[in-house]
């Protein structure tokens, strides 16, 4: 799960017992909480093709951005 979601922009989240459950859903919401959008259109936009972007936070910020790597355009 974790090369899963990690590939795909995602997050896993495990919990080992019922008694985690609250901590798990804590952390799900403060991640939706935190979210943004971003889109973006290739140069090419008549061109069906699989495209790598590279998202990168300001200079001084200390957070992890979690995105896909790779996508496909398909117009």
């Amino acid at each position: 799960m974790e090369h899963i979601s990690s590939s795909t922009g995602g997050e896993s989240f495990t919990s080992s017992n019922r008694k985690n459950l609250p901590k798990t859903f804590t952390n799900i919401q403060e991640s939706v909480d935190g979210m943004s959008y971003l889109s973006y259109i290739p140069p090419d936009a008549l061109k069906r093709a699989v495209h790598e972007v590279d998202v990168k936070p300001a200079p001084k910020e200390k957070f992890k951005l979690l995105y896909p790597r790779k996508y496909l355009w398909n117009p």
